[in-house]
């Protein structure tokens, strides 16, 4: 697979004490089981090699959907030439669309469920995280993900703590809600080149700070 990596990699990640609007008035784009919010995050934020990930092992949901309908006219062609609908073969039919198959959707075609995340394209060029084992605080999104939080403007603490620190932890979490930000899914660190995320990430359970590895 070609890789999407890159030496120019632009990171637009600014951190602020804004906490936004919630534009869904808290009805969409959240967890309903755990009420952790959505998060949207720039593949440019991301590690190519954890993009490379989600497309080589997530699903292609648009290929699936492509196929499904061109086998239907595929089997509806067969049978008004006038041959024995038992004789069509679909697996032949799947392989010559399989080899005249071009995905242009990038990541928003896949569907990615492995090690306790779910996530897919949003916006053409973001990661939609809609399931993690982690979760930061950042500001809600704008009217076009309603709900969601943007992980590319995670909250920062007045006292810019060290996310290192033992007692970042729970600091940081009384800082951020007393600030009006809520919890919302993010990637861990190893998605990051450095492997340290931009923002300080926690473990949905038991909700304490992931510190980062070297």
């Amino acid at each position: 697979m070609q890789s999407h990596c890159s030496n120019n990699k632009a990171n637009d990640m600014k951190t602020t004490q804004y906490p936004g609007i919630d534009y869904s008035g808290g009805l969409s784009n959240l967890d309903t089981e755990t009420g952790i919010r959505y998060g949207v995050i720039s593949q440019n934020s991301v590690s190519c090699y954890a993009i490379d990930d989600i497309m080589q092992f997530g699903e292609d949901v648009a290929y699936e959907e492509c196929l499904e309908e061109a086998l239907k006219e595929a089997r509806a062609e067969w049978e008004s030439e006038g041959n024995d609908p038992a004789e069509f073969d679909e697996q032949d039919a799947a392989q010559d669309f399989s080899d005249g198959y071009c995905s242009d959707g990038g990541l928003n075609d896949y569907l990615y469920e492995r090690d306790g995340y779910k996530l897919t394209g949003c916006l053409n060029n973001d990661l939609f995280v809609l399931r993690s084992p982690f979760y930061t605080f950042a500001q809600f999104c704008s009217p076009c993900v309603p709900g969601a939080c943007n992980l590319d403007s995670p909250f920062d603490t007045p006292e810019q703590l060290n996310a290192d620190s033992p007692s970042f932890g729970p600091d940081y979490q009384t800082h951020a809600t007393g600030s009006n930000f809520v919890r919302c899914y993010c990637l861990g660190h190893d998605s990051s080149d450095d492997n340290r995320a931009p923002y300080p990430v926690f473990s949905v359970k038991p909700g304490e700070l992931v510190n980062a590895t070297a």
